[in-house]
């Protein structure tokens, strides 16, 4: 996995750098802009179960959750384009007396490529910060904080407008407990809305 995420970084960085070139080339009026959205994604392992006194069960899972986002973006020239947001996404099962919340803050960088002025793919990367599972009520045992994770981004975002779009994205991620030798799969599949502004 590291070694993958060598490989992705180095490229990255090499298109990155071949962009800044031919962005020289070529200009777009107003490039800067801010970002904000929101989406909910699905997937990953199991971190925590919650039992309701009924006896059925919910499950809190590493890939599902809300997530919300900010940040800039700037377009390079017709082509391509990067951004930059910080955003919050948690999983949470909760009952009257209790609640379990998986919870991180990511930070993604992304590349964009301009296939028209509809459509653009987009991969990058994502950092996790202060990722922890924590409980209340009858499940406040569970409260553990996990390291900080690196993880790869790839999508596909409709332009309905230049300031509204629609991404269906898949994130490739990992958790690891702190402390602890187990690893939890937050891959996810997610459908995102943003502004730009």
């Amino acid at each position: 996995m590291k070694r993958i995420f060598g490989i992705f970084a180095a490229s990255s960085f090499m298109l990155l750098t071949g962009l800044t070139g031919v962005a020289q080339a070529q200009t777009v009026a107003n490039p800067l802009s801010f970002v904000a959205g929101a989406g909910y994604g699905r997937g990953g392992d199991i971190v925590a179960i919650g039992e309701y006194t009924d006896g059925s069960l919910t499950n809190v899972k590493a890939g599902n959750g809300l997530e919300i986002y900010l940040g800039g973006a700037y377009r390079l020239n017709e082509q391509f384009a990067v951004q930059a947001d910080v955003g919050y996404q948690s999983s949470t099962g909760n009952a009257d007396n209790g609640e379990l919340t998986f919870k991180r803050f990511p930070v993604e960088l992304l590349g964009y490529y301009y296939l028209n002025n509809s459509w653009r793919l987009g991969a990058g990367a994502r950092f996790d910060e202060r990722v922890k599972l924590t409980g209340s009520g009858v499940a406040s045992a569970a409260n553990f904080d996990f390291d900080s994770a690196v993880g790869a981004i790839g999508e596909i975002e409709y332009l309905v407008t230049p300031e509204f779009g629609i991404k269906l994205r898949a994130v490739k991620e990992s958790f690891k407990p702190t402390g602890y030798s187990d690893t939890f799969s937050g891959n996810q599949i997610a459908l995102l809305a943003t502004i730009y502004f």
